[in-house]
């Protein structure tokens, strides 16, 4: 989990690349975190509910009052959402969850 985040901006292209990779790199790390302690998804109904639960996470943090908002926590949340969404496109793609209906 990531504890901060940067308020960097520039219209460079190399530093958005540099905060993408970034991103992407944190949504790695916390797949490869939930896959050591969960392992792989056992169906496509597992792993959409627990998207779904990710999302909801998220979605309780944009309804708080915008001053009771924590970028972090957000950041955090929208990380485990692309986690668990690599996770589960990654075991598709290698035919793991092949009996998708």
């Amino acid at each position: 989990m990531v504890s901060s985040i940067g308020n960097s901006s520039s219209s460079h292209s190399g530093v958005w690349l540099g905060m993408s990779n970034r991103v992407l790199w944190d949504i790695y790390n916390e797949k490869q975190t939930a896959v050591s302690m969960y392992g792989p998804f056992t169906s496509c109904h597992e792993a959409l509910s627990v998207l779904e639960e990710e999302i909801f996470e998220v979605r309780m943090e944009i309804y708080k009052k915008a001053e009771k908002r924590d970028a972090a926590l957000l950041y955090n949340e929208l990380i485990q959402v692309g986690a668990m969404a690599l996770k589960w496109a990654e075991q598709i793609r290698a035919g793991e969850l092949v009996n998708v209906k």
